[in-house]
């Protein structure tokens, strides 16, 4: 039980892990977890983070144009899913390799 701490991100847990089943369900449930929290954070318009960047921002003509273009059209759910399918850097989708980037020094900080 005295080795290294695992980073472990939600990309990682894609394909499966090596660990009995109790022990992957508990650590997939704490990842997804993290990965979720980190997610709903991104400022896209399904998310909870673009209500809280139009708490912080003032009620301008600019920002009525961002709310129509990217919620009343749309927009930003078809630019989630781009983020989320689509690899745009050759690895993995570019919101998975976000959401590992910032999850996994999270996860190692729990162990």
């Amino acid at each position: 039980m005295g080795g290294p701490p695992i980073e472990v991100g939600p990309g990682d847990l894609v394909g499966g892990t090596a660990f009995p089943a109790g022990q992957a369900f508990l650590l997939c449930a704490g990842v997804e977890s993290i990965g979720i929290a980190v997610l709903s954070l991104v400022p896209l318009p399904p998310l909870t983070g673009w209500r809280l960047l139009q708490l912080a921002s003032s009620n301008t003509l600019g920002w009525q144009r961002a709310r129509y273009w990217l919620e009343e059209r749309n927009i930003g759910v078809v630019i989630l899913l781009v983020l989320l399918v689509f690899p745009l850097g050759g690895g993995g989708p570019l919101l998975v390799e976000l959401v590992d980037a910032i999850s996994r020094p999270l996860t190692g900080l729990l162990a």
